[in-house]
């Protein structure tokens, strides 16, 4: 299959495999084991390592290891354990990009443009919000094929379909 410029090779994203989500939700009873261990692992408690576990057939195996059978977390594992359960609850917290350059100067001060600079600079901007719309909480160039398909009520992932 040919790619257009500017589309993408995996329109609908990254596969998602069912069986393997519906049996870790079926072992760790619908997620709630996974929280408690993160919960625990938070608080600092120490974690016991089974002796033993259960084979797929239903039988038991013996661990070997010269491993501690307990852990403790240090700091940063509570840390680590931490900054998971909050981007699970809130979401992660956004990159911030610092547009300067290597001195600490911003990369565009509109303060040292001419006059004339200026208005060409308005001009631009006057253009381009001429052209954008706010569609389902996203601003986009309602010229560009993107935006015409959101704005005709396409969604994201319909406009893979569309246009492969």
């Amino acid at each position: 299959m040919t790619w257009k410029p500017g589309q993408s090779g995996n329109p609908l994203g990254k596969s998602k495999n069912p069986f393997v989500a519906e049996r870790i939700m079926e072992l760790t009873h619908d997620g709630r084991d996974l929280v408690a261990i993160e919960v625990s692992i938070a608080k600092g408690e120490p974690q016991y390592i089974p002796q033993q576990v259960r084979l797929p057939d239903g039988s038991y195996a013996e661990l070997e290891s010269d491993s501690p059978r307990v852990l403790i977390p240090d700091l940063g594992d509570r840390e680590r354990a931490r900054v998971r359960l909050m981007d699970r609850v809130y979401g992660k917290t956004p990159e911030r990009v610092e547009h300067t350059d290597g001195e600490g100067q911003p990369l565009f001060d509109p303060r040292g443009l001419s006059t004339e600079a200026l208005e060409a600079y308005a001009l631009v901007l006057e253009a381009f919000a001429s052209r954008a719309r706010l569609v389902n909480g996203e601003v986009i160039d309602s010229d560009s094929k993107r935006g015409k398909m959101l704005e005709d009520g396409f969604t994201t992932k319909e406009m893979g379909k569309k246009t492969s």
